[in-house]
């Protein structure tokens, strides 16, 4: 860990930090401190900062692990908390019974204090999503849904994925406990979840995180303990950065035993990948007529070898005891992989309804009109909106990828939300990879203008890949974030007026060759721009960028590597982590403050260091 130099500034600290470290050259030195392990530990999603704490997480290569770490950030100092690697249960080791105990029987027990791992799953729909305990117990139970031939072979499969090693089907419970239980975080950006604004009964509820995994799993990890006195959370109380219980979505049961557990550097086979998005509604989520405050997620997963999505939705108000609402594979849709989906609500004013709003690929290659068209058609990106309480398909949109990225199964942005100034929703915003920005109408998925609304100037030779931002009519993105965009163009930050049939480009700034946007930019609330972008190259570092509101560059900052995932802007500073794992910390976080951009006057710190 390396700390930088001090240095007096005179007037709003964060609104002139780039200016400063502009000035300043080549005086500040980003400490790098080295590896020691053997195996590479690599970040891919979004840094996550509240309330001084900064959430990071990674995976390592070769391996299937992952960490998900927390840290306290006061000043220029910054200690662990935890890892929730380190805190996951110990699996248990059971054997199934000798005689089915029926489904009745095999309800998850969210209040057993046995310490082993509490992992669920569900029945399909003929069986209204009931919950199912992911243990031995229910073996008899998940043998058919698993597709394996004997109830032995149930129980090992289980015993595997909960954390047993070496069990198979003469030895359902293995030989011992795999030390690293946690699975790869590659595509999942973390969602922090406190007391809730309207639901009585979670006023005072703990802070959660939850968080998608390679090990086909979507886990909630306690992240801190509410204090009553402040009205704040302790991250370091006892349990924090432990594992609560771990949700394994029912579609892809089917497809678990193709799982890759100890095969380093293989692909995996299901994997809950879209990054959770979380809301508090006014639903009937019980259905016993009476709608009420809850606090709803809403995730993806995949079966990655067949490029086939999966969307669920958990009622989470009391985070230790969560209810499936429904799941879904869309098969009218041709639902391939997903990035994660945007919540919001739809329909008249006076009766507004909450919706999901979903981007992905599209399964299978499809023509003009957006139906299947295996032989002669080409990959593309879907829209739909569902509806929350059910996940009823509300409406469908399909395009074709154009030029270079017809033969792409790769999804585009995650969507973003226009919205109205009574919070509704009046826009659905995203970017393809054949770098077209798409409008759509939240009532009926109909594009406004009639198609694209706008086109970077290399079309697919510029993807949109990374997330939009979205304020009023403002539309801020960049291109060139995905991972097989060419490394020698030049790609650029744009920002669009969404008009209302069409859009007009009010500024552009042009990237270094090679350097792309991996995350969307950040908004403060004075109009300027933050992003963070850099080379596939991470030897070859990265830039803190700052436009004004005009479009004018403010100036940039060297970063010790690329964010992936894209940058926090908190009170006081900007944090970013780069691919393989390094932190910088601009500026110096301000405890309190309640907006970015507001900064003090006061001192500068950049510092840098490795969350290793």
């Amino acid at each position: 860990m390396g700390r930088k130099q001090s240095l007096p500034l005179g007037c709003c600290g964060l609104s002139l930090l780039v200016l400063l470290l502009l000035s300043l050259g080549n005086t500040i030195a980003l400490a790098v401190t080295p590896l020691t392990a053997v195996a590479q530990e690599l970040v891919s999603t979004a840094a996550l900062v509240e309330n001084g704490i900064l959430y990071t997480a990674s995976y390592e290569v070769p391996g299937r692990s992952g960490h998900l770490r927390a840290f306290s950030l006061n000043g220029s100092r910054r200690t662990l908390l935890w890892d929730a690697a380190e805190r996951v249960p110990l699996p248990g080791a059971a054997l199934p019974p000798l005689a089915d105990p029926g489904v009745a029987a095999l309800v998850p027990q969210f209040n057993d204090n046995s310490g082993a791992r509490l992992l669920f799953t569900n029945l399909d729909a003929t069986q209204r999503f009931r919950l199912l305990t992911f243990d031995a117990r229910a073996a008899h139970a998940l043998q058919p849904l698993l597709g394996v031939a004997t109830v032995a072979e149930a129980a090992a499969l289980v015993n595997t994925v909960r954390g047993r090693l070496e069990a198979t089907a003469e030895a359902p419970m293995g030989s011992g406990d795999r030390s690293m239980r946690l699975g790869a975080i590659s595509g999942s950006s973390p969602a922090l979840v406190g007391s809730s604004p309207f639901a009585v009964a979670a006023a005072n509820r703990d802070q959660v995180l939850y968080v998608g995994a390679e090990d086909g799993l979507l886990h909630a990890i306690l992240a801190g303990r509410r204090e009553f006195a402040g009205a704040g959370y302790d991250s370091s109380a006892e349990g924090c950065g432990g594992e609560l219980w771990a949700y394994l979505p029912g579609t892809l049961l089917p497809y678990l035993k193709a799982q890759p557990f100890d095969v380093p550097g293989s692909l995996p086979a299901v994997h809950v990948d879209g990054s959770p998005a979380v809301s508090e509604v006014f639903i009937d989520s019980d259905g016993d007529g009476r709608r009420e405050w809850c606090t709803v997620l809403v995730g993806t997963a995949s079966v990655q070898a067949l490029n086939k999505g999966v969307v669920f939705a958990l009622d989470v108000t009391d985070p230790r005891a969560p209810r499936l609402l429904w799941e879904t594979v869309l098969p009218e849709l041709g639902l391939g992989r997903s990035r994660g989906v945007a919540l919001g609500l739809s329909g008249d004013w006076t009766n507004p309804s909450p919706q999901v709003f979903l981007t992905a690929g599209t399964a299978g290659r499809v023509n003009r009109e957006g139906t299947p068209d295996p032989l002669h058609g080409s990959y593309g990106a879907l829209a739909c909106a569902l509806a929350l309480t059910d996940g009823r398909l509300l409406w469908r949109f399909a395009v074709q990828y154009a030029g270079a990225a017809a033969d792409l199964a790769e999804p585009p942005s995650i969507p973003s939300l226009m919205t109205a100034t009574d919070g509704g929703v009046n826009g659905v915003v995203f970017g393809d990879l054949a770098g077209r920005l798409w409008v759509l109408a939240p009532e009926s998925g109909l594009p406004r203008g009639g198609g694209p609304l706008w086109q970077t100037p290399g079309g697919a030779d510029e993807p949109i890949g990374a997330g939009v931002a979205v304020r009023n009519r403002l539309v801020l993105f960049g291109s060139g974030g995905v991972d097989y965009a060419a490394d020698d163009r030049t790609y650029a930050v744009y920002a669009v007026e969404i008009l209302a049939g069409s859009a007009r480009l009010l500024w552009s700034q042009p990237l270094e060759p090679g350097e792309k946007l991996w995350g969307a930019p950040v908004l403060d609330r004075f109009g300027r721009t933050y992003f963070g972008v850099g080379t596939d190259q991470e030897d070859d570092g990265g830039r803190l960028v700052v436009v004004a509101a005009d479009g004018t560059l403010s100036g940039s900052a060297a970063l010790a590597g690329t964010p992936h995932g894209g940058l926090a802007v908190v009170p006081g500073a900007v944090v970013t982590v780069s691919g393989a794992g390094q932190v910088d910390q601009l500026g110096e976080l301000r405890q309190g403050a309640l907006s970015a951009g507001t900064a003090d006057r006061g001192r500068v710190r950049v510092l840098s260091w490795r969350v290793r």
